[in-house]
């Protein structure tokens, strides 16, 4: 991706951490996949599936432990469900 998606990415992350947690904080490690589809004559569809990641210029492995905190946290949000209240654990 490029530098300025990237600075995009991370200044989003900063705005949605001061929104919600009144802080302004220095983002380190990140991780976001998408998925995406596309037209494709080729396919037997018409359709073509994709999938990626980007992340920051840090460490792999710091790249690759916030991705796998960020799996078990929404795995264990989708098991556990959300409250009578509707809030989230």
């Amino acid at each position: 991706m490029s530098e300025q998606t990237i600075r995009g990415i991370e200044d989003a992350i900063r705005a949605h951490i001061a929104d919600i947690d009144g802080l302004e904080p220095v983002v380190g490690d990140w991780f976001l996949a998408y998925a995406y589809m596309s037209h494709d004559p080729d396919a037997d569809d018409g359709i073509s599936h994709h999938s990626g990641y980007t992340a920051p210029d840090s460490t792999p492995h710091g790249t690759l432990g916030i991705g796998r905190l960020g799996l078990r946290i929404l795995e264990r949000d989708l098991i556990d469900g959300a409250d009578d209240e509707g809030e989230w654990p």
